[in-house]
């Protein structure tokens, strides 16, 4: 499942300012079926690429992806793929989100989920965040019968509830699910065959203006592509308030000013290879 980008972007120091370096060590002995690499690019509203790197990550016999600790580049500042996008069990009864905290410890925040055969819903992570209906999180997330899925559109709209030590308050927003394609041929820069059974969803939410998109859950759109056979996500566009991603590594307080500029900023992560052992 996606992790709240709790420190997902970091400040860097000015001497540490340097090349992409990623480990591609198999994690905690388990036996990895796909070895993967993608490829992460930071885009503006008009999709002008601000920085770009590149990551490994693992699919497990469990069918957890796992990303490695990488970091990207963006000149004086990280995005930390671990934080944005934690792991991601696809079998599992979904019952915990693994998250890495700002002091880089894995932590489990218990979760209340749905799942009504098509669509995964979240009614709570913690105690300290609350959907009242459930919202729609995740479409699938394990689909082999795609023509179950064609057309598939629902739209919730919720009461968001926070009780954080710096923050409490709610706001009403609106969730659209909805599977934009079916048995498609994935291909991009990188890929341009074998993933013939690919599966094209988003999720698009609208208001909780009033509410720190800090806490996670607020993006106004998540894509994925999912391929069933092999197995494999072979791309995620995440769009991201600019003013909320750019406040956490701003020093100066031109958060506004910045995005004023840029608008909402996208990370687009695509699959450049993958090795099926």
């Amino acid at each position: 499942m996606i992790a709240p980008p709790h420190g997902m972007v970091e400040r860097r120091p000015a001497s540490q300012v340097g090349a992409f370096e990623a480990s591609t060590d198999v994690i905690d002995g388990s036996k990895s079926l796909a070895g993967l690499r993608y490829r992460l690019e930071l885009l503006t509203a008009s999709e002008v690429s601000l920085c770009k790197g590149v990551f490994a990550a693992h699919l497990y016999a469990d069918f957890t992806l796992r990303f490695e600790d990488s970091q990207i580049n963006c000149g004086s500042f990280l995005i930390d793929v671990n934080s944005l996008l934690g792991t991601i069990n696809l079998l599992s009864s979904l019952d915990s989100v693994t998250s890495k905290d700002a002091s880089g410890a894995q932590t489990e925040l218990p979760v209340s989920l749905i799942h009504d055969g098509k669509i995964l819903y979240l009614g709570a992570l913690e105690k300290n965040l609350t959907f009242e209906p459930p919202r729609p999180v995740l479409i699938g997330p394990l689909i082999f019968d795609h023509s179950k899925f064609k057309g598939l559109k629902t739209s919730v709209t919720t009461k968001v509830s926070i009780n954080e030590p710096d923050f409490v308050g709610s706001d009403t927003g609106t969730y659209t699910a909805e599977v934009l394609e079916v048995d498609q041929v994935f291909k991009n820069e990188a890929i341009s065959s074998g993933l013939n059974h690919t599966i094209h969803w988003q999720i698009i939410t609208e208001g909780l203006q009033n509410l720190p998109d800090k806490y996670g859950m607020f993006m106004p759109k998540f894509e994925l592509w999912w391929n069933s056979a092999p197995i494999m996500i072979p791309r995620v566009r995440l769009e991201l308030n600019g003013r909320s991603l750019i406040a956490q590594i701003d020093e100066l307080g031109n958060a506004e000013k910045v995005t004023n500029l840029v608008g909402n900023l996208t990370i687009d992560i695509n699959l450049e290879s993958y090795h099926l052992q």
